[in-house]
């Protein structure tokens, strides 16, 4: 095994194809575009020759892709295929021992390398691209035939204004606004009711304390507990962090006690 790796150069090959680039022909969102659309087909190494490449492919080690969306795959003799087939040959005669690379499939019947290639067109051509093999820009469409400007096909995903519930969502063409899915806990309403719960509570203890001076110590002294136990816990975290997280439960503990002592008082002044 090592004389039939060491006769195959897969070091040198690999190296080889990483100085030798392939050529961008065609933007990587249009071969994705393609690749979810069903514009794809998958291709032995010996048919990829003049194919542009609609997924990554990367080998392992290093880890470092040698072929990307919408880059030629190469011509026969290049490097990448020529590393692509030695690692073949090396797998094929070693099946125990079978490398691992990211974007090529091993067809389970014949054992053949498979790479995720553009379908090539209705009239013949391998891929889109222009003649200099530059990567080709989006194209842009032109207005209707009735004059108005014609929409972008790209949009921008967002939020519309804050207050009004809805996200804002992109299809290809056009946007549309859908509902926004509310969450179990969303912060800045959560935070609100947090607050209106414990005025509330507040208000209602005083009412009691004045109503019902003894039976008005129950509910406080529980509740002053309760929130002793989450400061207790916020104090934990190190640092400036706990004083931070137990503030707020030591405020609501001292409007609380203020509240029942309050109710209390107002009762006491009272001439009856």
């Amino acid at each position: 095994m090592r004389d039939h790796l060491r006769s195959a150069r897969l070091v040198d090959l690999l190296d080889t194809a990483f100085q030798d680039l392939p050529e961008p022909v065609a933007p990587p969102q249009s071969c994705y575009q393609r690749l979810v659309r069903g514009g794809t087909h998958r291709v032995r190494p010996a048919d990829a020759p003049g194919q542009v490449a609609a997924a990554m492919v990367t080998v392992t080690p290093t880890g470092i892709p040698v072929l990307r969306p919408g880059e030629a795959v190469g011509a026969a003799d290049g490097p990448l295929l020529r590393y692509l087939g030695a690692l073949e040959a090396v797998d094929r005669r070693f099946p125990g021992f079978r490398s691992e690379t990211h974007g090529v499939t091993v067809d389970p019947g014949t054992g053949d390398y498979l790479i995720e290639c553009l379908r090539p067109a209705a009239d013949g051509t391998p891929a889109p691209g222009n003649a200099g093999g530059r990567a080709a820009a989006p194209a842009q469409r032109s207005g209707p035939a009735d004059g108005r400007p014609a929409r972008s096909r790209r949009c921008v995903v967002g939020r519309v204004p804050r207050g009004s519930g809805h996200w804002v969502d992109s299809e290809q063409d056009h946007v549309r606004v859908v509902p926004r899915a509310r969450t179990r806990f969303d912060p800045p309403r959560s935070t609100s009711m947090i607050i209106v719960g414990v005025i509330a509570f507040c208000v209602v203890l005083a009412v009691l304390a004045f109503v019902v001076p003894r039976l008005s110590r129950h509910p406080q002294n529980g509740a002053q507990r309760t929130l002793g136990l989450g400061s207790r816990a916020g104090s934990k975290a190190p640092g400036p962090l706990g004083r931070w997280l137990s503030k707020p439960f030591r405020s609501s503990s001292r409007a609380v006690g203020r509240s029942g002592s309050a109710g209390r008082r107002a009762r006491g002044h009272l001439p009856f």
